[in-house]
């Protein structure tokens, strides 16, 4: 392999190395499985409405992110039939509009979604959908998991156990009205997943920059 080839693939190294940790990076609970209250389910997930829990990313050393790689959480779907199709996105948090007294926080720009079936019948289940963008997330920041019905006609209704203790921030947005955001007496189960991504220095990024000009420099001087 050329110096030059040499000098690239460590710099693309060093600017895109993620991770180093797969794990939970927010959760109900701090273990897999996910758990959840058997006994207790909210009617979250209908068509027409969408539901987001808040959530904050660990706080952590300057330099440190988190890579999304997806998310659990205990869904029913009792109602109907046949599977109800759900679409889950992360966004940004932002101050919510208009604004409220005391402020409160609402869905921003979306940063990754996935869509996946809830499968009918009286059983709840954990389901493990997966990101698929790579999206990162600041250490100690605040984010949403905001979700939709896509399925249309009929009961489209998914229920969402309740964690077995605790209570969480949510926000919630039926049609055209604005996102509603309360605490204090709901707790859906739910785990964030993520790996660690360091960010590299940028006294690294510009030593391997020098080694790329250096390696070209040679090269050039070979062919001439």
């Amino acid at each position: 392999m050329s110096i030059f080839r040499v000098s690239l693939v460590c710099l693309i190294a060093l600017v895109a190395t993620p991770a180093l940790n797969a794990g939970i990076i927010y959760g109900t609970n701090n273990t897999t499985p996910l758990t959840f209250d058997g006994t207790s389910v909210d009617s979250d997930l209908q068509n027409g409405t969408q539901f987001a829990i808040r959530f904050a990313t660990p706080a952590a050393p300057a330099g440190l992110f988190y890579t999304l790689t997806g998310f659990a959480a205990a869904l029913q779907n009792a109602f109907r039939a046949s599977p109800i199709s759900v679409t889950a996105g992360v966004y940004t948090a932002v101050p919510r509009t208009p604004a409220t007294n005391p402020a409160t926080q609402q869905p921003g720009l979306l940063l990754d979604s996935v869509t996946f079936n809830v499968l009918p019948g009286s059983a709840i289940n954990v389901y493990t959908p997966i990101f698929a963008g790579g999206a990162l997330l600041a250490a100690g920041t605040n984010y949403f998991l905001a979700t939709r019905v896509n399925t249309t006609g009929g009961i489209t209704q998914v229920d969402w156990a309740e964690a077995l203790s605790g209570t969480q921030t949510v926000a919630v947005k039926s049609g055209s009205q604005p996102w509603v955001s309360f605490s204090g007496f709901e707790n859906p189960a739910v785990q964030i997943y993520g790996d660690v991504f360091v960010a590299p220095e940028p006294s690294t990024l510009a030593c391997a920059g020098i080694g790329i000009l250096c390696a070209l420099a040679a090269r050039r001087k070979l062919s001439i």
